[in-house]
């Protein structure tokens, strides 16, 4: 591993030009990748102090340019200043999740094996039960709940619209197999493995 790279003892390996804020409240748990450019937001003011505001499983790899926030769920007032201020909910994301290029990512828990595709965006207050596949450039809209062994898509006749469709329960070790080769560098192209 070159000089570029941050390699921990549990296999976490974090790019130096990744933007993490708040490293302190940040929980990677192990074989996780955080490539460049990559920003994860764990300086949010969230309902419990203790708590950390990301926490990730294991094999979980980010590649590069992903946005990683937790979402904003009320205001509330400073003491110190009387000015508002953002609070969030901790964003809980489960072992064997793959984000591709340029996703964006503010939701409150991501299950385990899921796969979010390129320019991709979660908004807020969303929750992603297991072994689910989002499409390259699909908006998943906020509040809505997405069920486990789901491929979600662009709706082919209304633009601000998705499609849900069922996967087979053979997709979980799929998925898992895709995370280890991204974690080892082998780029895998998911729209050519699937109907």
């Amino acid at each position: 591993m070159s000089s570029k790279w941050i390699e921990t003892t549990n296999g976490n390996r974090i790019s130096k030009s990744a933007n993490i804020k708040g490293s302190r409240r940040i929980l990677i748990s192990g074989m996780c990748l955080v490539s460049e450019g990559c920003m994860l937001d764990g300086e949010v003011i969230v309902s419990n102090d203790d708590s950390y505001t990301i926490s990730m499983g294991m094999f979980c790899v980010m590649h590069r340019n992903c946005v990683i926030r937790p979402p904003k769920i009320n205001h509330l007032m400073r003491k110190d200043s009387r000015e508002k201020a953002a609070l969030h909910t901790p964003l809980l994301m489960g072992s064997f999740i793959l984000i591709k290029e340029g996703a964006h990512i503010s939701s409150c828990k991501l299950g385990r094996r899921i796969i979010i595709g390129e320019n991709a965006k979660l908004l807020p207050r969303r929750t992603l039960e297991d072994s689910i596949i989002i499409d390259d450039g699909v908006t998943v809209p906020e509040n809505i709940h997405i069920p486990s062994y789901t491929r979600v898509r662009q709706h082919p006749q209304w633009s601000k619209s998705i499609s849900l469709e069922p996967l087979s329960a053979s997709i979980r070790t799929l998925i898992e197999s895709w995370c280890k080769q991204e974690y080892l560098g082998i780029n895998i192209n998911i729209s050519d493995e699937l109907p």
